[in-house]
């Protein structure tokens, strides 16, 4: 995600070389859309589930109870957190590809409508990043005390 907003960022303003730029950036982007890769890592997470229901009974086996219990809470929660940051990065996703459509049916007839699409989409970037590296943060926190 991280890559393609850089990208979008750095197509820039000038009327001029804006929809050459652009047109690079929407069939990279569009390529990596339409492949769907959040459907893989959603796989990952009920890969985390998988890992954890072959794994916690022999742990269980080795570990004191207290120790046992925070691992399988640790786990719990990192099973469960991904599903929720997922459907967050292809929210994201989606408005971004609501907007690359826009600007791409623009590009023809309209460069002023098209690059202000792009400046508003643009505002929003930083904002999301930082909603979800708070996520990103609150699932790091609450699993960093299981490694001490």
């Amino acid at each position: 995600m991280v890559d393609f907003a850089s990208a979008f960022r750095r197509i820039g303003q000038d009327p001029a070389t804006f929809a050459q730029r652009f047109e690079t950036f929407y069939y990279d982007f569009k390529a990596h859309y339409d492949g769907k890769t959040w459907v893989d890592e959603e796989t990952s997470c009920r890969e985390i589930f998988k890992l954890q229901t072959r794994v916690l009974p022999v742990l269980e086996l080795l570990l004191d109870n207290a120790t046992f219990k925070q691992l399988r809470e640790e786990l719990d929660l990192l099973a469960q957190s991904d599903l929720h940051l997922l459907p967050f990065f292809r929210t994201y996703l989606d408005a971004m590809n609501t907007v690359v459509e826009e600007i791409w049916a623009r590009l023809a007839s309209d460069i002023p409508g098209a690059l202000s699409l792009k400046r508003d989409f643009e505002a929003q970037i930083t904002p999301s990043f930082q909603r979800s590296k708070a996520m990103l943060q609150a699932m790091n926190t609450s699993t960093t005390h299981i490694a001490a």
